[in-house]
């Protein structure tokens, strides 16, 4: 029973490497005069109600809330960003109504991505150079944004924490850590930065520093301007499936009862409390979370391979398990991801395992 509490544990796709044993290049809090935070403590709490105003889809209020307060302090980028945020929103449910989805999802950005790169080219500032690097959706292009932005700004964190976050959509780890060393080297609370830190050192396996980095980011995160609750509540969830890789299902556990069903991607919450079910010897209840999960995203490969193993490893349910395994070659058979094509041939090598079990106890 031990194998399968192993397997379980390799389903949060952290990609365990050597890793280096520098300190944490970040210390807590920030540092100050952060030239492009430009709002005084009464427009933050501005910024916050134009903030759950968009996250309560009331978007046109959260529009006129962030113009104001970018019309009141032209330079805020928090205030732009949100701006620019509430753009994005307002014309995706646009083409949505006018059923422009057809289209794709590109589509009701493409004419903002003209907007705010036109607006860097009239009147280049390296705030604005940014704004259009974050709507850009194409690697390079974006990279190249950004690089004017620090043409302008050496000194620019943000512009750094940007390039971190283009590397590492891309895959270039190595980058992404480059760029954000230079970043804390300009704010050694640079929070943002410090939540994308966090991030890789969960993917290259380092967990404890990983842990450490979700940790202080939380306990901070009301001074990021750019998060939100739902921010706060997947950051919640990445730390409980970081503590869960690192053996400690209590703590786990702790972190996952904080957060309420339906507000984070419910496969994942449920993936990982039948991991900690699994964890505690509670196989029933580990089966009816990985039940959930599956019912949660009928298409999602974790939940299936977790009940798999489940009813292989625990259950003895041989039938049930190959029927389970079948499911999930069906599965990644549709998916052309690498970690489906992982899961696969995990399928492949029980599912071998099994017939021939089957096929030797049948009389």
């Amino acid at each position: 029973m031990r194998g399968a509490r192993a397997l379980l544990g390799t389903f949060f796709a952290l990609s365990f490497c050597a890793c280096g044993s520098t300190p944490d290049p970040w210390t807590l809090p920030g540092d100050a005069g952060e030239p492009y935070l430009l709002l005084e403590p009464a427009a933050v709490d501005d910024l916050r109600e134009g903030i759950e105003q968009l996250e309560r889809n009331k978007l046109s209020a959260a529009r006129a809330t962030f113009a104001a307060l970018l019309a009141g302090r032209p330079g805020d980028l928090a205030a732009a960003v949100w701006l620019q945020e509430a753009q994005i929103t307002i014309a995706e449910r646009r083409a949505t109504r006018m059923g422009l989805d057809s289209l794709g999802r590109d589509e009701p950005r493409s004419h903002l991505r003209d907007l705010y790169r036109r607006a860097a080219e009239n009147q280049p500032t390296s705030l604005a150079w940014f704004l259009a690097a974050r709507i850009e959706d194409d690697g390079p292009a974006a990279t190249l944004l950004l690089q004017r932005a620090l043409e302008l700004d050496p000194a620019m964190t943000w512009a750094h924490y940007g390039l971190a976050h283009v590397a590492a959509r891309s895959g270039n780890w190595g980058l992404a850590r480059e760029e954000l060393d230079q970043a804390f080297s300009l704010d050694s609370g640079h929070l943002p930065s410090l939540r994308l830190y966090a991030w890789l050192q969960a993917e290259g396996g380092d967990l404890e520093r990983a842990a450490l980095a979700y940790e202080s980011w939380l306990l901070h995160a009301d001074e990021d301007l750019l998060a939100t609750q739902s921010t706060r509540e997947r950051v919640t969830l990445d730390l409980a499936l970081v503590h869960l890789a690192d053996g400690d299902e209590e703590r786990a556990a702790e972190r996952l009862a904080t957060l309420v069903p339906g507000r984070v991607d419910e496969v994942r919450r449920l993936s990982c409390l039948a991991a900690i079910e699994e964890a505690r010897d509670r196989i029933d209840a580990a089966l009816r979370a990985a039940s959930a999960a599956r019912d949660a995203g009928p298409g999602a490969l974790l939940p299936i391979v977790q009940e798999a193993l489940l009813l292989e490893y625990w259950r003895g349910d041989l039938v049930a398990a190959r029927d389970a395994w079948r499911e999930v070659l069906r599965l990644s058979d549709e998916s052309l991801d690498l970690a489906a094509g992982l899961q696969r041939f995990r399928a492949e090598l029980h599912l071998e395992r099994l017939e021939r079990t089957l096929a030797e106890t049948q009389p």
